[in-house]
């Protein structure tokens, strides 16, 4: 299980009971807008200021949960 806490510009997971090892933003249509593979720990923080305005989805190696930029 993972947490995530959205800042300004970044987006910070946190796992509890999992290492890392790969995390994905998708964006609605599917496309992989960030990956990052190797082995963060149960931490990672993404700079998200790129990001347009809309709905992604997270996907580490183990779950999916979706959030929002506005």
């Amino acid at each position: 299980m993972f947490s995530i806490r959205k800042k300004k510009n970044s987006i910070a997971i946190f796992s509890e009971n999992q290492l890392i090892e790969s995390v994905e933003i998708v964006d609605f249509q599917g496309r992989k807008i960030i990956v990052k593979q190797g082995n963060f720990g149960n931490f990672i923080e993404l700079e998200l200021q790129n990001l347009r305005s809309g709905v992604y989805f997270l996907r580490t190696n183990s779950e999916t949960t979706t959030f929002q930029i506005q």
